[in-house]
């Protein structure tokens, strides 16, 4: 974390205006030296956070897939063709990979620790079907912005929620 940071503060002062993207393997299938996985609140990191806020260097993160992409591949799963074209996809494997709901706590404590952090969530962090739980993210983390690329489908569903939702988030 000291080396990422400092590696941080040195592309800053070169001209760098943020970071990003940080990748979804990140939290997914990045491991540590002792071949654990590197959890997205891994303490180890708090001084690459700790520099970003400081510097007021925004971090643009990836954190995970589609819930469904975490879900059993069933005719109950709406992304099952998709899943079943593209298996590479799939993130089911418990033993390999945490479930959806572990990198959202990951992230959410990574938020909470680092609310001096200018975080921006790729995809509305995969919250576009819940757009009430996105919300209290955002009334609780004053620096926590998001993006609409690749989920603009989900907002069809709920339109008029959607509406007041970027008319208060905007």
């Amino acid at each position: 974390g000291k080396r990422i940071a400092a590696q941080l503060e040195a592309d800053v002062r070169a001209g760098a205006a943020g970071v990003g993207e940080i990748g979804k393997g990140f939290g997914l299938s990045i491991r540590k030296a002792d071949g654990t996985r590197l959890q997205l609140d891994d303490p180890e990191l708090a001084p690459v956070w700790e520099s970003a806020a400081r510097l007021k260097t925004p971090i643009f993160i990836h954190v995970a897939d589609p819930s469904e992409f975490f879900a059993p591949l069933d005719y109950q799963n709406e992304r099952w063709l998709e899943l079943a074209l593209y298996p590479g996809r799939r993130y089911q494997d418990r033993a390999r990979f945490p479930s959806f709901e572990e990198l959202m706590a990951e992230r959410d404590r990574l938020l909470a620790r680092h609310p001096k952090t200018i975080w921006v969530l790729a995809h509305l962090g995969w919250h576009a079907n819940d757009l009430a739980r996105l919300g209290r993210m955002f009334d609780s983390l004053p620096n926590l912005y998001s993006e609409v690329g690749a989920i603009l489908y989900d907002l069809g569903r709920p339109p008029r929620a959607a509406r007041e939702f970027f008319l208060k988030y905007q």
